[in-house]
């Protein structure tokens, strides 16, 4: 299958979407807080390569392809969600 560029949040609401699940229910199954979830969600931050593999497993794809939509774009510097700069934001119970 031929992978092609699209933003992190977006690829993620697809694949939720295709999954049938929710951003709390994901979070649930990979062990995040509901907010991280959110933040991803909303562009705001995106997961580190150590929750990678919990995701690939959680929306039934591959690690190569998570990584394919984590790579960095030109332009677009966003925190990972390990980063002091990701806590905070939008209650946990928006998603």
């Amino acid at each position: 299958m031929e992978m092609t560029e699209v933003s992190f949040d977006a690829w993620l609401r697809d694949r939720i979407a295709l999954r049938g699940l929710s951003g709390p229910t994901l979070a649930r199954q990979i062990a995040v807080p509901t907010l991280t979830v959110y933040r991803w969600l909303h562009g705001l931050s995106v997961p580190s390569e150590a929750i990678a593999a919990s995701l690939a497993d959680a929306l039934g794809t591959t690690i190569n392809e998570v990584r394919f939509v984590l790579k960095p774009r030109p332009g677009k510097v966003l925190s990972s969600t390990n980063s002091p700069i990701s806590k905070g934001g939008a209650p946990s119970n928006t998603v």
